[in-house]
């Protein structure tokens, strides 16, 4: 009779537990005096296809445009946030660093805080460079940072949370209004992770263009990410995305694929103790 008691409270218990892990709390945040060093490989494909008049063509053939115009590119930037001594207010400094970005003067910084899982850059130390490409840098690491950012919530296993993220997005000799919406849906808990799948969505906000031109912009996108329930952070988020803008330039069609594939690991450790 013990044995079977006995056997019925360990299954009770491991029914218990696994119930348990079905739930989880997002709590995205920065914690104080942390170092987390922010890795992101990523690859795009774009080939834009040119039509129009003879003579047009014939224009672009002499400036040596090519038809259809493709564009590869590979690359890996690495940031390094540290973040200072929790404040009085509740906010957390916070400086980031771009480790081996190329395109950017050495010494580069940018300044903000961080209080609770919202993070506001304010400001950039960088010898050289000019201010409008600061505004820009600005704006940039800003959107980046929101697309890791998450609201806080208790969750259940085939719940789901949406982020609909604004960018800029040049093409066509203007600046395109795009608005990305991620859909994250829980699918699993296991141990300190909890997984995700994500769908994206791309549209074309036409309404902050200010002014009339015909442009077509969509695209889709699928993922996962993994996210860390002991540091209240991502340990990963995988995303491939397909997009397409349809525009027509003073008689001249253009029609511009992209195929974007980013994948971002974060390695958390304790920040170097101030001398």
């Amino acid at each position: 009779m013990k044995k079977h008691l006995s056997i019925l409270f360990a299954l009770l218990c491991t029914a218990f537990g696994a119930h348990a892990q079905q739930e989880i709390t997002l709590k995205f945040g920065y914690n104080p005096e942390t170092k987390y060093t922010q890795t992101l490989k990523q690859n795009m494909a774009m080939e834009a296809h040119f039509s129009g008049t003879d003579e047009m063509m014939e224009q672009m053939r002499q400036a040596g445009v090519q038809n259809p115009m493709k564009y590869n590119n590979e690359s890996v930037t690495e940031t390094v946030t540290t973040t200072g001594e929790l404040r009085a207010d509740g906010t957390i400094p916070l400086v980031l660093e771009f480790a081996n970005d190329g395109a950017l003067p050495a010494k580069t910084f940018i300044y903000g805080y961080a209080r609770g899982g919202a993070v506001v850059f304010d400001s950039i130390v960088s010898p050289g460079m000019d201010e409008n490409l600061k505004s820009m840098m600005l704006q940039s690491t800003q959107t980046m940072l929101s697309q890791m950012s998450f609201p806080e919530k208790t969750m259940k296993v085939g719940e789901e949370f949406t982020m609909t993220t604004p960018m800029d997005f040049p093409a066509a000799g203007m600046q395109l209004k795009i608005d990305i919406t991620m859909v994250f849906k829980l699918v699993s808990v296991s141990d300190k992770i909890a997984d995700f799948d994500i769908i994206t969505t791309i549209k074309l906000d036409a309404e902050k263009l200010g002014t009339e031109v015909n442009i077509k912009a969509k695209g889709t996108g699928k993922g996962k990410m993994k996210y860390n329930l002991e540091t209240n952070f991502t340990d990963s988020m995988d995303n491939a995305m397909d997009f397409g803008i349809w525009t027509s330039v003073q008689g001249m069609d253009i029609n511009m694929k992209c195929i974007v594939s980013q994948y971002t690991t974060v390695d958390i450790s304790p920040a170097a103790p101030k001398n």
